[in-house]
């Protein structure tokens, strides 16, 4: 069982700092490389619909790709509870270092709605795990007693 133990943090481990070189990787392209900008849309149904954009060392997952300046442009000027189109209307934000959401319910019941990952945020996530998954490794039970028996 210790065995399998020791295993299961050594794939852990390389998996974990792969997926954080991987994420370190498109980061970078899509921060500095002028054509790493990807665009994705997941269904025609707008009920249905997640449009993923790639773009400047982030990814964000949208209901429409229309509306994510309009997003934008409420978030830059903190406009987030001013009166809209004649009517109110509700916003919700919620911001950590790396992960921001913000989302729209306007007075006639439309919901637009953006949620934005750096690629730091997962790249420094699986870093950790890699971290933790390795010095879990090398405190093994079954390694320790095999270094003091040869």
């Amino acid at each position: 069982m210790r065995g399998m133990r020791s295993r299961i943090y050594e794939w852990g481990s390389w998996l974990s700092a792969l997926m954080a070189l991987s994420c370190l990787i498109g980061w970078g392209v899509s921060a500095f490389v002028r054509t790493g900008e990807c665009k994705l849309t997941t269904a025609q149904a707008t009920e249905a619909r997640i449009d993923i954009l790639v773009k400047n060392g982030s990814i964000t997952f949208c209901h429409n790709f229309v509306n994510i300046d309009d997003l934008d442009y409420v978030e830059e000027e903190d406009l987030l509870n001013a009166p809209w189109e004649g009517g109110r209307s509700t916003f919700t934000k919620f911001a950590i270092p790396g992960i921001r959401y913000l989302s729209h319910l306007s007075y006639d019941g439309v919901t637009r709605w953006r949620l934005r990952i750096s690629f730091l945020a997962p790249a420094v996530l699986f870093a950790d795990a890699s971290a933790i998954c390795y010095w879990r490794l090398k405190r093994s039970p079954k390694l320790a007693a095999s270094r003091t028996h040869s």
